[in-house]
C-alpha cells in the first residue's frame, strides 16, 4: 500500500469511528497499523518486528532452554499429552493457542510475517504462474477456480499476485481459520474471495489449478502435514492441479546457516522443523505427490516446491 492511500484510509476511518467503540474503531486501529508500515522503510519495519517478536518470545525461551532440558529431555515432536515442547513449558499453552489469547502478540506476529520478505523476490517471481500455470486453465469455466491460498491470513500473498497480474483469468480464494476471516468483517481484498476453512478437515475446494501453502508445514511434524496435504491432494485433479508450497528446500548436506537457524527457531516456537530436498520427497511422495521442480535457486531464502499427483 503506498503512502497517499494510507493516510487517506486514516483520514476515512477517522471520521466513520465516532465514539471510539465497535468496528468502526477497530478499523482506524487497522487502518493507522496500515499507515505506519507504509511509512517505515522495509529495513526500519524489519528491526522493530524483529526486536518485538524476539525480545517477547524468543529471550524468554532461551532463557528457559536448559532447565527444560535437563528436567524432560529433547522432543523434537512431542507426543501430547505426556511430553511437551520448550514453547509450551515456557509460556504454558501451545503455540497457537498462545497467539489466540495474546492479541498484542498476534498483530506483532501476522505484521513480522507480512513484511519480512520485503525487497525480496515474491514466491510468484520465483515461481512463474502466467506461464506454467495461466495456459491450459479452465478459462471457460466463469466457477474455475486459479488459486487457493491455504491458511492464507490476512491474504498478502494473493494481493501481491492480483495486483501484480490484475488480468489473470479466475478465482482467487484464501482460506483461513475463523479467527481470522472474521477480522475482515465481510470486506475481502479486491479480486479475493475470502473462506472459512480448516485444513485438518476436507479440501472444500475441488480441482482448483493451484493450491498454495506459505510456511505452514513448517510449524507442524511429519504425521499432522500428512494430514492437511493429503486433504488437499485428495481435491486435487490428476494432470491438471498443482501443489505450491513456499518454505525453504534446505540441501541434504551443507545447509547454509540462515536456514540452520530457522530450523532451530521453528524447533523451539513451535515443535516445528525446516526440511532438506529429501525429507520434502518423502513427506510428499507419503501423500500421493510428486515434485516436479524446486523454484529458486538460493538455499539460503524460501523457495517454491512445484508438486503434483503422482501420475
Amino acid at each position: 500500500m503506498d503512502l497517499s492511500t494510507a493516510i487517506s484510509d486514516v483520514q476515512k476511518a477517522a471520521q466513520a469511528d465516532k465514539d471510539g467503540t465497535g468496528q468502526n474503531h477497530v478499523e482506524l486501529l487497522e487502518a493507522i497499523r496500515k499507515l505506519s508500515l507504509a511509512a517505515e522503510t522495509p529495513a526500519e519495519t524489519l528491526m522493530r518486528m524483529r526486536f518485538e517478536v524476539t525480545f517477547d518470545l524468543f529471550f524468554p525461551i532461551g532463557a528457559n532452554l536448559v532447565e527444560y532440558m535437563k528436567s524432560t529431555g529433547f522432543h523434537q515432536f512431542p507426543k501430547k499429552p505426556q511430553e511437551q515442547s520448550v514453547w509450551e513449558a515456557t509460556f504454558k499453552k501451545g503455540f497457537f493457542e498462545f497467539f489466540a489469547a495474546n492479541e498484542d502478540q498476534r498483530r506483532y506476529f501476522d505484521d513480522y510475517m507480512a513484511i519480512r520478505r520485503k525487497g525480496l523476490s515474491s514466491w510468484h517471481e520465483v515461481f512463474p504462474m502466467n506461464s506454467e500455470l495461466v495456459p491450459g486453465f479452465k478459462q471457460n469455466d466463469p466457477q474455475a477456480v486459479l488459486l487457493v491460498d491455504v491458511g492464507g491470513n490476512w491474504g498478502h500473498e494473493l494481493q501481491s499476485f492480483h495486483e501484480a497480474h490484475p488480468d489473470a483469468p479466475g478465482r482467487l480464494i484464501v482460506q483461513d481459520l475463523p479467527v481470522m476471516t472474521e477480522k475482515f468483517g465481510g470486506k475481502a481484498p479486491a479480486g479475493i474471495e475470502v473462506l472459512t476453512y480448516d485444513f485438518f478437515t476436507p479440501q472444500s475446494v475441488q480441482g482448483a489449478r493451484a493450491y498454495y501453502f506459505r510456511n505452514i508445514c513448517h510449524d507442524w511434524p511429519d504425521e499432522d502435514c500428512r494430514k492437511f496435504l493429503s486433504n488437499t491432494a485428495k481435491a486435487m485433479t490428476k494432470g491438471y492441479s498443482r501443489l505450491l508450497i513456499d518454505e525453504y528446500v534446505l540441501p541434504n548436506i551443507g545447509a547454509p546457516i540462515r536456514g540452520s537457524s530457522m530450523d532451530f527457531l521453528m524447533m523451539c516456537f513451535c515443535s516445528g522443523i525446516e526440511r532438506t530436498r529429501r525429507q520434502w520427497e518423502d513427506l510428499l511422495g507419503s501423500c500421493g505427490l510428486e515434485i516436479v521442480k524446486v523454484w529458486g535457486s538460493r538455499t539460503d531464502y524460501e523457495q517454491v516446491i512445484e508438486a503434483r499427483l503422482i501420475e
